[in-house]
């Protein structure tokens, strides 16, 4: 399932689509999902709760920052050929943020990540949240209907000396607005 849909599309711009723009809807949807999440950083679209493993860098501290996670049900330290050598127990560890639901950190209460490469497997339910943002889903639709409205994103034009000027991107101002606080920041 897109971040937006046909019906949300065509009652943005108040008129049906035509059967060429119908016909193209979907790979806008897919391509639009796919822009979205490369400039958020992170990915909204529901996998249907199934779980994922996922492997980390070891930090060296107590402290582990990951993808975003729905759920966690195992933090294991492994070697090399991926056996496990720790699975921690529930109490030895915290997710962060605590007033979220989406998870971005592990934090070992009196445990340690050790440096190194792919040293900590997480499994557990991938996503930043159960539904999309409706957010998420405006600046979906809008980028979509300002693609379908103006798809060469041509920004200003001349007649009587002949030029022509486009925009050089579909994430506008008011999308990047709405798609903003939802930026993945890595530190």
């Amino acid at each position: 399932m897109g971040y937006t849909t046909k019906k949300n599309i065509e009652n943005y711009l108040k008129r049906e689509l035509s059967s060429t723009e119908d016909g193209n809807i979907e790979l806008l949807i897919l391509a639009t999902d796919q822009a979205i999440d490369a400039y958020c950083g992170r990915t909204f679209s529901k996998n249907d709760d199934e779980e994922v493993t996922r492997y980390y860098d070891g930090s060296g501290t107590n402290d582990l920052i990951i993808d975003d996670f729905m759920s966690i049900t195992s933090v294991e330290l492994v070697d090399i050929d991926e056996n496990n050598i720790k699975t921690f127990e529930t109490d030895e560890y915290v997710t962060y943020p605590l007033n979220s639901e989406t998870i971005t950190r592990v934090h070992g209460y009196g445990t340690w990540f050790p440096r190194g490469h792919k040293n900590v497997r997480i499994i557990g339910v991938p996503g930043y949240s159960i539904d999309v943002p409706e957010a998420i889903q405006l600046a979906a639709t809008m980028m979509i209907s300002s693609y379908i409205t103006n798809p060469q994103n041509l920004t200003k034009e001349s007649i009587e000396g002949y030029s022509r000027e486009f925009g050089p991107s579909a994430i506008t101002n008011d999308v990047s607005s709405l798609l903003d606080s939802y930026k993945r920041i890595m530190l």
